[in-house]
């Protein structure tokens, strides 16, 4: 997964979106909108990839979470199963967070949106 690759991915809303993402290619990457994380939950995300994954076993690998630039959201997201995840907050804090997914073995993604102004 690139940066390329996650400004091309597929934005989901709820479990529909997510089931047509996953038949629509096995190749595309799915994410959640920017703000996504405040309506949908993290719970509820972690709930519908689990269901997913019954019949679509790579949707851990598909997956980015977007945590836009909540460190604590992030944080937590890191202790899950999600293995992909987006932060966009500062860069000290991303390297932080860095450090952590790379001992559990997650990735961590960085966009650093200060440089869109």
């Amino acid at each position: 997964m690139n940066q390329q690759d996650i400004k091309h991915a597929f934005i989901i809303n709820n479990f529909e979106e997510l089931i047509f993402a996953l038949k629509e290619s096995d190749k595309n990457i799915i994410t959640t909108p920017e703000d996504a994380i405040y309506y949908m939950g993290l719970l509820y995300i972690e709930q519908m990839l689990e269901l997913a994954s019954k019949n679509y076993e790579d949707v851990y690998k598909r997956f980015l979470l977007n945590t836009k630039d909540n460190a604590a959201i992030c944080h937590l997201a890191l202790k899950g199963k999600i293995k992909h995840i987006l932060f966009t907050g500062n860069k000290e804090m991303f390297l932080k967070l860095a450090a952590i997914a790379k001992n559990l073995q997650k990735t961590l993604y960085f966009i650093d949106n200060s440089k869109n102004y």
